[in-house]
């Protein structure tokens, strides 16, 4: 038990599955609605184009799954389709939690092999389950990721836990449980960026996640309060049980999601709109050096000094500018192993340079591009305003289909996209999402995939 000095003693746990019950039985907003459908958009596109990656292929094969077809166990499809999601690192993001779509849509359409599940319900657990990732995000706090943690997989198992829990039809006791067990096996690393580790941890922690969930609808029982008791998660993970830090119940952590029209850490996006504005194509001859002024948050999380690899590019401010600079863009063709060795990436990689503002701002970076002629032109970007989901009818629904059908076309005919596309669209109405989750698992399943060349 703890002491919010707001309120009267409360147990922590016990408040994060209020919370969750409180937004599960809510109605639903019409914002709320379509930016959970956006993020299924976009974590379907990502998804399935990271299905044919040599480190998910033989994920399958060491774990003896060919694909992830309802005739495996839910975690294991949750665990094929999360680490999918993230090995592109193409996929959504909101502070403090890291990429909550690949955490809780893995989870649900795994779920829904075995459970009968509607569209309504499905965006009802998804919104549930990002908020209290968030709150999650909240008592844990900067220091957690600071010190090494990779939050998405850290805080994504709960995540995936309680949609687990709740498209099985728990109740508050069941989530509680569910957290507690979850906390067991919470764990993810930022020593693994830049490597396929990143996206094999988010793996584990969605299919740990879905088997808490799982468990406590087969009647499993924690008694000890493992999450936020003594020596528990908060405890062990520098956190605070603490609901002073918690924000406001009505302020939406949904609202704030992010998504990513470039195909690297988000980190490193902000200095490469600022670099494509400073550094037209003609004076690339003419560029002397690029200065990106950026926060002690990019430090450890996008700061490669070198790459040799796509993987490792994404998570070096020096060379995902210097793809961007040199290609006009960072996507799926331009960043590939090759790019990376290009004696011309290389030169104007090496041309970058990263100066560390202990008092910036992480979302905003200062481009300083310097040329041979003696001039300077400076930009101050900030790339998450541009890509947040509150902007979602006009803005972002539009650029997320585009995103899709780029991601989609290698891999699926044409029918068959705009069948996902179309599902995806019409997610409210559905009185199952059978039809999507067959069609999302049998395009995965599709032998062709795997023979396919990957993007990594």
């Amino acid at each position: 038990m703890i002491t919010d000095n707001r309120t009267s003693p409360v147990d922590v746990t016990q408040h994060l599955a209020e919370l969750v019950m409180t937004t599960w039985n809510r109605p639903r907003t019409d914002d709320e609605a379509l930016i959970a459908k956006c993020a299924l958009l976009d974590w379907t596109g990502v998804t399935v184009a990271g299905y044919g990656s040599d480190i998910v292929r033989s994920l399958a094969a060491a774990i003896g799954a060919r694909t992830p077809s309802r005739s495996e166990a839910p975690h294991t499809i949750a665990r094929l389709l999360a680490t999918s999601g993230h090995v592109l690192d193409y996929d959504d993001v909101l502070s403090p939690i890291g990429h909550p779509g690949n955490t809780v849509f893995p989870a649900a359409l795994a779920v829904s092999a075995s459970v009968g599940v509607s569209g309504t319900a499905l965006i009802d657990s998804i919104v549930a389950a990002i908020e209290v990732e968030a709150r999650i995000g909240d008592l844990l706090g900067e220091e957690h990721y600071a010190r090494g943690f990779h939050s998405t997989a850290t805080i994504g198992i709960f995540g995936a836990a309680v949609v687990a829990a709740l498209l099985s039809g728990a109740d508050r006791d069941d989530v509680v449980a569910s957290i507690r067990l979850a906390a067991l096996s919470a764990a993810g690393l930022k020593s693994a960026f830049g490597s396929w580790g990143k996206s094999l941890q988010v793996g584990h922690a969605v299919s740990e996640g879905v088997l808490a969930g799982s468990l406590v609808r087969s009647g499993a029982v924690l008694e000890r309060d493992t999450f936020a008791g003594p020596q528990g998660f908060l405890d062990t993970h520098l956190g605070q049980a603490d609901l002073g830090r918690l924000r406001s119940p009505s302020e939406s952590a949904l609202a704030e999601l992010i998504f990513k029209y470039h195909a690297s850490c988000f980190g490193t996006h902000s200095a490469i709109d600022g670099a494509l504005t400073l550094v037209p194509p003609g004076d690339l001859e003419n560029l002397v050096a690029v200065e990106l002024h950026i926060s002690p948050k990019h430090v450890g999380m996008c700061d490669l000094p070198h790459a040799s690899t796509a993987l490792e590019a994404k998570f070096s401010l020096a060379y995902a500018v210097a793809i961007a600079l040199r290609f006009r863009a960072v996507d799926l063709e331009t960043l590939t192993d090759a790019t990376v060795g290009e004696p011309e990436v290389r030169r104007l990689a090496s041309k970058i340079s990263l100066h560390v503002d202990r008092g910036g701002s992480f979302s905003r970076t200062r481009v300083v591009a310097r040329f041979a002629d003696g001039t300077t032109k400076e930009a101050n970007v900030d790339s998450f305003q541009a890509a947040r989901g509150r902007d979602i009818a006009e803005v972002q629904w539009p650029r997320l289909i585009d995103k899709a059908r780029s991601l989609l076309t290698p891999w699926l005919r044409p029918v068959d996209q705009e069948a996902l596309l179309a599902a995806i669209g019409d997610l409210e109405a559905m009185e199952s999402i059978e039809q999507l989750a067959d069609t999302m698992l049998d395009q995965l399943g599709d032998s062709s995939i795997g023979a396919k060349e990957s993007h990594v």
